[in-house]
């Protein structure tokens, strides 16, 4: 307490912006997340297998690492799909959690 007899409310501001900080930053993070994940879907699945190998063939090797993914795009696809679903329900939970839900 301080010499009025309250109680001192810096700790309480600090704790407060402190875990508001955390809360900014998971919200940013998980935004990104879902910004690659959108991004990576459509960026791969723009990729023809024939034009990959072919540049893998000349020793690309940017080509030689995502070859492997393309010629299983199905399984890709879903991946990146799932990725992205994950992420914004996560994002869609958490600032249900901090802003309040309902009415």
């Amino acid at each position: 307490m301080n010499k009025g007899g309250q109680p001192h409310l810096g700790r309480a501001i600090k704790k407060e912006i402190d875990g508001m900080t955390v809360d900014i930053v998971i919200i940013i993070a998980l935004i990104g997340a879902s910004g690659m994940f959108s991004g990576l879907t459509i960026g791969l699945m723009s990729l023809s297998v024939d034009e990959v190998q072919r540049a893998a063939d000349l020793g690309d090797g940017r080509a030689l690492k995502v070859l492997p993914l393309v010629r299983r795009s199905n399984l890709l696809l879903v991946t990146m799909l799932l990725g992205n679903t994950a992420v914004n329900a996560a994002l869609s939970i958490f600032l249900g959690s901090v802003v309040g839900g309902g009415i």
